[in-house]
């Protein structure tokens, strides 16, 4: 498990205290804690709560930090529905935080359903806050180039989990499980071509069940995923614009 940054240890025991969520970091099975204002399991005397407590008012006034505006709720989806709102907007955050850092023309990103904790956002003001709860791990973003053979048990892979978010200008079709119809950027999955993509760490290192990408290198872009998105956001702020995201029939499950 990757050791977390300050405030990602933090957010793990008090980002909402009051509220019977659980957060995690770094990866999806490090163990957590339940607390609100009445219990918690490390008791209210606590050397964890002795040691947390100078830094309250710190890390409140951090995340409170107004980042970006939505123009509309962002929902999540689900195997039955899988596109969404929020899945389309945070594969298209990354991927163009991507472009950006490397300079590359990259072919698309992704992001596993999982590594997406939370079931929407809502309109108006988002903060920072709202961003680490939509995804409290420290997974760093990283491009990996991969063969069309390879990009193709991808695909099958997030078809037989229901379908992941993917960014923009890709789109597949799911059925018995299987990826159909693959296209990416006006063209159908090209076997003897190789891609080049955008992701999380976690998932090239074969996480998400992604084991067969282990033998492939790739580069990190040295920007935690999470932050990335907040990058984004503060660039569309910055341009006077707020973040939106529509359904465009990227991801279809037939099965259904």
């Amino acid at each position: 498990m990757r050791r977390p940054n300050l405030i990602s240890a933090f957010l793990t025991l008090v980002l909402l205290t009051g509220c019977a969520k659980v957060y995690h970091v770094a990866s999806e099975d490090v163990s957590s804690y339940r607390i609100n204002k009445k219990t918690s399991d490390v008791g209210d005397n606590s050397k964890i709560e002795q040691m947390i407590q100078p830094y309250r008012a710190e890390l409140a006034s951090e995340m409170s930090e107004v980042i970006s505006l939505a123009a509309e709720p962002f929902s999540k989806g689900d195997r039955d529905d899988p596109e969404s709102t929020l899945g389309n907007w945070v594969a298209d955050a990354i991927l163009a935080q991507a472009k950006l850092i490397t300079r590359k023309p990259l072919d698309f990103g992704i992001c596993n359903s999982g590594g997406i904790r939370v079931n929407g956002l809502p309109a108006g003001p988002l903060t920072r806050g709202h961003f680490y709860e939509l995804m409290p791990f420290d997974n760093y973003l990283v491009t990996m180039r991969l063969p069309g053979e390879v990009i193709r048990q991808l695909f099958d892979r997030m078809a037989a989990s229901g379908g992941w978010p993917i960014s923009a200008g890709v789109s597949y079709k799911i059925k018995g499980g299987k990826a159909q119809q693959v296209m990416i950027q006006g063209a159908p999955l090209d076997l003897a071509r190789t891609y080049e993509i955008a992701l999380s760490d976690y998932l090239a290192e074969g996480g998400g069940a992604l084991d067969f990408l282990k033998e492939y290198d790739y580069e990190n872009l040295q920007i935690y995923y999470r932050d990335a998105m907040i990058e984004q956001a503060l660039m569309m702020k910055g341009i006077g614009k707020s973040l939106d995201a529509r359904l465009e029939g990227r991801v279809e499950n037939l099965d259904q």
